[in-house]
């Protein structure tokens, strides 16, 4: 009875053991990785980019890869400075590598440049086509954010309307939403750039939405529009027939 409890005691602590491996090895992944997604400026709408960053005691990698883009030669920028040239394939497919070994034999090389904390930039003929704030730690990079702001009304018409943003890993999405209102178009209004039109039912209510990396499935009616802009830190305003209704500075971070 007693090997027997013994027995049961183990079993019950590897069992504990394995649970916790997965969580154990996504905190490790989470202290040494930095993720990031390119937001499309709107000049190659197919266009995707990511990077990944590992900085451990053995080595600090980082990878930046660039999809569905038009092929030929790009610039990467790194606060505004040229660091190196990205080719992209005849499939739209390019990507660069960059390691520095702080162990062995091959040690000492340093990286040509480091993008934590910088503004990176996938260029073509002096036009960004992608670009993206890498964050400097990987705390920052798996960090959620959510911002929502009530635009005010401004007296024109009656009504509501909110502003939702949201941002994981540099994706960002971005939703408007009215309601109460007359039925009919408005216009969405981004630091005085017309971003979209906003459709009002005959229930009072209508929306849009973005995302910087959308649904390209053809077969989705509720597909976003591709976000090309961050609106923290912009104006945003809903207007129709050159009138101002609702009208709002986005926050550019969550209330504390």
């Amino acid at each position: 009875m007693l090997k027997a409890r013994r027995l049961v005691s183990i079993l019950s602590v590897l069992v504990l053991l394995l649970v916790a491996l997965p969580a154990t090895a996504a905190a490790h992944g989470k202290k040494n990785l930095i993720k990031v997604f390119f937001l499309n400026m709107g000049v190659q709408p197919q266009a995707q980019g990511k990077l990944h960053m590992i900085d451990n005691k053995a080595q600090t990698f980082f990878k930046i890869k660039v999809n569905h883009a038009t092929p030929g030669d790009y610039d990467v920028l790194l606060d505004g400075a040229v660091v190196d040239t990205l080719t992209v394939d005849p499939n739209g497919h390019g990507a660069l590598h960059y390691r520095e070994r702080h162990r062995g034999r091959h040690a000492g090389a340093p990286l040509p440049f480091n993008p934590a904390g910088g503004q990176l930039e996938i260029a073509e003929s002096g036009t960004t086509v992608l670009s993206a704030t890498i964050p400097a730690t990987p705390q920052e990079s798996f960090e959620r954010i959510h911002i929502v702001t009530e635009l005010s009304n401004l007296g024109v018409v009656p009504g509501t309307a909110v502003a939702d943003f949201k941002e994981h890993f540099g994706r960002m999405k971005f939703r408007v939403e009215v309601e109460g209102a007359a039925e009919g178009t408005y216009d969405l209004m981004v630091d005085g750039t017309k971003q979209a039109e906003i459709l009002v039912d005959a229930t009072g209510r209508g929306e849009v939405e973005f995302d910087s990396r959308p649904s390209t499935d053809d077969d989705d009616e509720g597909l976003d529009l591709l976000l090309t802009f961050d609106p923290r830190g912009k104006s945003i305003e809903v207007m129709q027939a050159g009138s101002g209704l609702f009208s709002a500075m986005f926050p550019t971070a969550p209330p504390l």
